[in-house]
Parts: C-alpha cells; sequence; structure tokens
C-alpha cells in the first residue's frame, strides 16, 4: 500500500463506544437528566486525554483506556437513573465486542482513578 492508516486512538475509540450507546438509549426510547450526556462526553476525554501523561497507558490498547474511562465516568454519574441506563448500554457493549479481560479493564480503571485525582480542579466547572 502506499498509504498509510493509523490505529484508532482511546479518544476515537471512547467516542464510538459513547455513540453506540447513544444509540441503544434511543433504541429503547428513553432519555438521560439534561446535562448527563455532555458530562459523560466531557469527562471521558478528559481521562482519556490525561492517560498521555502516564507512561502505564502506552502499554494497553486504546479500546482498554476508553472503556475504563467510560466505566469511570459512569461512576460519577449523580441520577440514578442515569447511572442504571448508561451502565446496561455499556455492559451490552462489552458482551458484543471482544475487549481486554475484566482484570485489565479494573486495573487501568484504577490508575486512570488516581491519575485524575491527582488533578481535581480540572473536573470543576
Amino acid at each position: 500500500l502506499s498509504w498509510r492508516v493509523c490505529p484508532p486512538t482511546s479518544f476515537q475509540v471512547g467516542h464510538h463506544i459513547l455513540a453506540m450507546m447513544l444509540s441503544e438509549l434511543r433504541e429503547k426510547e428513553t432519555s438521560l437528566e439534561q446535562g448527563t450526556w455532555e458530562f459523560v462526553r466531557e469527562e471521558m476525554a478528559f481521562q482519556v486525554e490525561s492517560s498521555i501523561r502516564d507512561y502505564y497507558f502506552t502499554t494497553h490498547r486504546p479500546s482498554t483506556i476508553a472503556i475504563a474511562a467510560v466505566f469511570n465516568v459512569i461512576e460519577q454519574v449523580k441520577y440514578d437513573h442515569d447511572y442504571k441506563l448508561l451502565m446496561l448500554g455499556l455492559l451490552h457493549i462489552l458482551q458484543d465486542f471482544h475487549f481486554a479481560p475484566t482484570s485489565a479493564i479494573k486495573e487501568v480503571m484504577d490508575k486512570l482513578h488516581c491519575l485524575v485525582k491527582e488533578n481535581p480542579e480540572a473536573f470543576e466547572k
């Protein structure tokens, strides 16, 4: 081939996961509280971008970082109804696609969470 293709980044994978979740919500004809979706998108992007600061994350697939960031963000959702809808959507995606083992995702989730806690002012808006 005379052209090159770059692999997807964690940011791109994260947005694709969120798009699939949103599609599932629309199929069920349910909606989230005002502002929840924007919060999820922005915080997922922040966590993925924060992962660039730590060499640890270069040893993991972009999809693992993305799914870990989405899990972390869903854990921060304030409304119980929205939390349940988002978690169900994410679990369906985990069933339909091949991601890293749960233990690897949990490890990355924990590391991302610690990294984000080091910079809490980024969450203040």
